[in-house]
This record gives C-alpha cells, sequence and structure tokens, in this order.
C-alpha cells in the first residue's frame, strides 16, 4: 500500500465536550489506484485527508505514507488540492503553477493550522524551465488560458478550483490527494477535470474525496464509505453490489397509457427477491433489480410481450454507486439506534403505498385545479372593480334633496376608501342623508358611459 492509516482518530473541543470527526480508522490505499472516499457533507472526509497529508496530528494512531511513519520527518512530495481555495490574490495563475511545481511543502507549517506540527520543505526537483513548460500544459488541459496572466482574485471560482488542481497536479509527486476538487464548477470543467485525472490515474497513487455519485463511478477503483467518521465499507464497486445486494437497472420505455403495476408483476415473476421500482419520469419506468435475478429469461420474456405491455425499448445497466451510499448511510443510521434495517420486501411495501398515495394526491389535485378553472372562467367576465381614480364635485349637488349614488361595490381597498369618503361627506350633509350604495351598475359601465355620472340627480 502507498497509503496506510492505523487506527486513526481525531476530536475537537474541550475534554468534557469533544466532537468526533473521525473514528478508529483502518484503512490501506495503494499504489497506483484511484480511490474515493465517499460520504456526504459532515461525514469525515476533509479531516481524514488533512491527517494523511499531516496538516491535522492524530488524537490517536498513525499515518504511514510509502512505509515511512510521517511523524518521523520528511516524506515524499505530495499534490495537495484542499477544499478551500488558498491563493496569493497579487499572484497570477501561471506565477501560482510554476512556483509550485520548483518548491512543494509536503505538510503545514506550524501556524497554519492548530495543533500542527513543522516539518521540512521538499523540492520537487524541478528546475523554472521544466516547471514553466509544464504550467503551460496544464493550462491548456484545464482551459485555463484564458486566464494565464490574470491575477487570481480577479478570476471566478470555477477557475480558482481547477487552478488548486493544476498546483497539485504540477511536479514530480508520487501521491495526489484530492478534496472535492470540483466543487462549485459546471459541467462541462468537471467533466475535462475528470478526463485529466482518469489519464493520470495509473501513474500515481491518487485519494480523492467527494460527495459526488458521477466521479465515484467514472473514476474510481476503489471507494470507502465513510458515515459519521467511520469507515462502513472499502472495495471495488462489484464488491459493494454484491455486499449490499444492488445489482442492475432495467429501464423500460412505454408507450402511454400502458399498465406500470402489471408490468411490475411481471418484472417481479424472474427474481426471488422483491424487485422495487426506482422511479417513473414521463414515460421512462425504472426497477432495481438483484443480481440473482434470471436476466436471460427476463429480457426474453419482455421482448416477447413487447405489444402486448406496451413497451418501447429495453435497457439493462449497472446500478450506480447512490444507492449503495444511501442503503449503507441507512445501515449506519439504524444501527447505531440498535434497530435493524427494514429489508427489501418492508421497502416494496412502503413504495406501493406511496404509489398509491401520490396516485390519489394528483386525483384530488386535478379535481380542485377543474374547480378553480371553472370559477376563475366565470369570474372573469364580470369586472370586479375599477381601480380608475375619479374626483366629483358635490357643490353641483347642493341644492339637491335626494342623493342616488351609484357605485358598484368591490372588496378592494379602493372601493372601502371611497364609502368612507362617502359617509364622512354625507356627514356634512345632515339635512341631506337620503342616499344608498346600489350595486346594479358595474364599473365598465361608468367607464364607457361618460354622460353617467357616479353621483347622479334624481
Amino acid at each position: 500500500p502507498s497509503i496506510q492509516v492505523r487506527c486513526v482518530s481525531r476530536r475537537f473541543g474541550r475534554i468534557d465536550n469533544r466532537v468526533t470527526a473521525v473514528d478508529d480508522v483502518t484503512i490501506d490505499f495503494y499504489r497506483h489506484e484511484f480511490s474515493v472516499i465517499l460520504g456526504h457533507n459532515g461525514a469525515g472526509k476533509s479531516c481524514l485527508l488533512k491527517m494523511i497529508i499531516g496538516m491535522y496530528k492524530p488524537t490517536h494512531g498513525r499515518v504511514y505514507l510509502e512505509g515511512r511513519d510521517e511523524n518521523e520527518g520528511t516524506v515524499d512530495p505530495i499534490g495537495y488540492c484542499p477544499q478551500e481555495n488558498i491563493l496569493v490574490d497579487y499572484l497570477t495563475t501561471v506565477q501560482h503553477l510554476y512556483m509550485f511545481g520548483m518548491v512543494n511543502i509536503v505538510v503545514a507549517l506550524r501556524g497554519i493550522a492548530p495543533n500542527t506540527r513543522p516539518q521540512h520543505l521538499t523540492m520537487k526537483g524541478m528546475t523554472y524551465e521544466d516547471a514553466y513548460r509544464e504550467s503551460l500544459k496544464l493550462l491548456k488541459q484545464l482551459n485555463l488560458e484564458s486566464v494565464k496572466d490574470s491575477k487570481v482574485k480577479n478570476c471566478f471560482f470555477s477557475a480558482q478550483r481547477r487552478i488548486c488542481l493544476a498546483m497539485a497536479l504540477i511536479g514530480n509527486t508520487k501521491i495526489l490527494v484530492l478534496d472535492e476538487p470540483t466543487y462549485g464548477i459546471d459541467l462541462g470543467h468537471r467533466r475535462q477535470m475528470w478526463d485529466l485525472l482518469s489519464d493520470i490515474k495509473r501513474k500515481k497513487t491518487i485519494l480523492m474525496a467527494t460527495n459526488s455519485m458521477e466521479a465515484a463511478d467514472l473514476l474510481a477503483d476503489r471507494i470507502a464509505i465513510i458515515v459519521n467518521g467511520r469507515i462502513e465499507c472499502y472495495g471495488s464497486k462489484m464488491y459493494l453490489n454484491r455486499r449490499y445486494g444492488i445489482g442492475y437497472v432495467l429501464s423500460l420505455l412505454m408507450q402511454e397509457g400502458a399498465d406500470t403495476e402489471r408490468l411490475h408483476e411481471e418484472v417481479q415473476n424472474f427474481s426471488p427477491d422483491p424487485i422495487a421500482l426506482r422511479s417513473v419520469m414521463g414515460l421512462v419506468v425504472r426497477f432495481d433489480v438483484p443480481r440473482n435475478s434470471r436476466f436471460t429469461k427476463l429480457l426474453q420474456h419482455l421482448e416477447s410481450k413487447k405489444e402486448e405491455l406496451g413497451i418501447v425499448s429495453i435497457t439493462l445497466s449497472i446500478a450506480s454507486i447512490e444507492g449503495q451510499l444511501l442503503r449503507i448511510g441507512l445501515s449506519s443510521h439504524f444501527k447505531e439506534r440498535s434497530v435493524e434495517l427494514p429489508d427489501a420486501k418492508y421497502e416494496l411495501l412502503v413504495q406501493k403505498r406511496r404509489r398509491d398515495l401520490l396516485r390519489k394526491c394528483n386525483i384530488i389535485l386535478a379535481i380542485v385545479t377543474l374547480t378553480l378553472t371553472t370559477m376563475i372562467s366565470e369570474l372573469s367576465s364580470f369586472v370586479l372593480f375599477d381601480m380608475t381614480e375619479r374626483t366629483m364635485n358635490l357643490t353641483h349637488y347642493v341644492h339637491i334633496n335626494d342623493l342616488h349614488v351609484l357605485y358598484y361595490a368591490a372588496a378592494e381597498k379602493s372601493a372601502r376608501d371611497f364609502l368612507v369618503a362617502l359617509y364622512t361627506t354625507g356627514q356634512s350633509y345632515s339635512d341631506r342623508h337620503n342616499y344608498h350604495i346600489s350595486k346594479n351598475i358595474s364599473a365598465m359601465d361608468l367607464m364607457i358611459h361618460p354622460d353617467l355620472q357616479s353621483i347622479e340627480v334624481t
């Protein structure tokens, strides 16, 4: 193994209130392999990497790099891409790269982080010319040529992340440690980074921490799943599939109106274990099919009943790591509480009840939508209120005994304000309070008939 971690733990805080970030981890990462530490945010990935490179000192346990204890002195250069962008604002992109190509700080010096220890500086062995030449090559590979001479403080976050990766890649390092290198990067540049890492993974020992399922699927030779500071499982993707019974994904493109329930029953007949309905997205139906299913007979049966079941096309693929991470996380969560993880039959029952509930909710939603649409269409033929401001000169009606007020009463602030003003006006005409509010005329009529007044003489 290139990296050996033995019974390593790391705790933070005071003695009476300590938080365990990494809990008794023992694991080996092998030479010329791409290993991925997969876990959710806060699972302990970054803390474990910082102990491996020497930035954090383990509370317990030891770390060996290429067979040497990192506590005993200088180790070989390590390329490290931290989760945070540690850059010098006034230096340009290319200056960052060739400087790190010439000199590499193997581990953190005292003062950079708490509880770190002093170490020697190790030269990567590159001359200025070689470092500059390799810098230009990395800039091209990571699509950073446009910001070659720009100060890093003026670069976008995506470019800064790629600069950090280039700084880790430059030089003749045997070990490459990456902490969420593609965080905050768009898909196009992310794939460029993955392609570059895929090209060099047979030349270095690469260890990457991420919560990206796609990166783990594409790059990893071995995957370590960390949950709450503990390694729950470690091995190849095929090993994880066998251990957790996760097999394949059956994707079916269906015709409109196809019976999904019947299709599920037909598929279930070819497996002794429950087959879960993964998702229904439009006309595409996906099932999680266990490894012990009779795949050949299942596919032959579906092909023979394509027209009857309304199947357009059939696709069978290996399950992604996403299902493994979810199930392992749930297993650890239940284990902490001394509760047994529900089996697949229970999950299948829950899925069926969820589908029934969603179907009922969809029916209710359709009825409510139809009712609201009908009400709105009926109301749209009337003008509910008039927002046009009008000024009425009541002095024209001083000698009138009876005032008949024609106003369309609406449940709107303008209508309420009008009624208050009308009441106030009525108080000033104490001897002429014979008026009423009429609902027999709409605001639209007041607008299209200029001879019709809001206050009219009778």
